[in-house]
C-alpha cells in the first residue's frame, strides 16, 4: 500500500523546525569531551500502521564520547533531524544503547577533544527547518558527518 496523497502532500511542505539539546548535555557543556567515535546509521521508516517503507530509511549520527575527566563511562549522542510534528534537530541520550553503530554506513573513530559546547554548536549548525528533498535527514546526517571530521 502506498501513502496516502494528504499524507505525501505533507511532506512536500517545508516545515519549521525546532533546535533541541538534551539538558545532561547541556550540563556538561563546558567539559571536554573525547569523541571516540562517529557514525552516520540509518534504519527503515515505519508507517503509522507499523509496515516498513521499502528503500526508504531515516539517517542520524550516534557518537560516543567520554569526559577528559574520565568520571563517567561512555556517553553516546544521537543527534537527527525529523519532519513532520517533530520537525528540527534533536541532539539527545538514547535511553537505551542499542547496537546501531554495527550497522552504520560511515564511520570515524579516534576522532579527538573538543569542549561539549562547540560539539552542541556544530551538532545544530544546520537549518532545523525540513523539506523532503533538500533539509532532510540524510542531507544532515551526512553534512554534519563531514563537518566534524574536519575538526578533528
Amino acid at each position: 500500500m502506498g501513502a496516502s496523497s494528504s499524507t505525501l502532500s505533507k511532506c512536500l511542505i517545508p516545515q519549521q523546525g525546532i533546535l533541541h539539546v538534551d539538558e545532561e548535555l547541556k550540563k556538561i557543556s563546558e567539559c571536554q569531551v573525547i569523541v571516540v567515535n562517529i557514525y552516520v546509521c540509518a534504519r527503515p521508516i515505519e508507517a503509522k500502521n507499523g509496515a516498513t517503507v521499502p528503500k526508504i530509511e531515516h539517517e542520524y549520527l550516534l557518537l560516543d564520547v567520554k569526559l577528559k575527566s574520565g568520571q563517567h563511562d561512555l556517553i553516546r549522542i544521537k543527534a537527527e533531524k525529523y519532519g513532520s510534528s517533530e520537525a528540527g534537530i534533536h541532539v539527545t541520550r538514547p535511553l537505551k544503547i542499542h547496537d546501531e553503530a554495527e550497522s552504520a554506513i560511515m564511520r570515524s573513530s579516534n576522532c579527538g577533544e573538543i569542549l561539549m559546547k562547540d560539539l552542541i554548536k556544530t551538532l545544530t549548525d544546520y537549518s532545523p527547518n525540513y523539506q523532503m528533498f533538500s533539509q532532510n535527514c540524510m542531507h544532515y546526517a551526512r553534512d554534519t558527518f563531514h563537518k566534524l571530521r574536519q575538526l578533528f
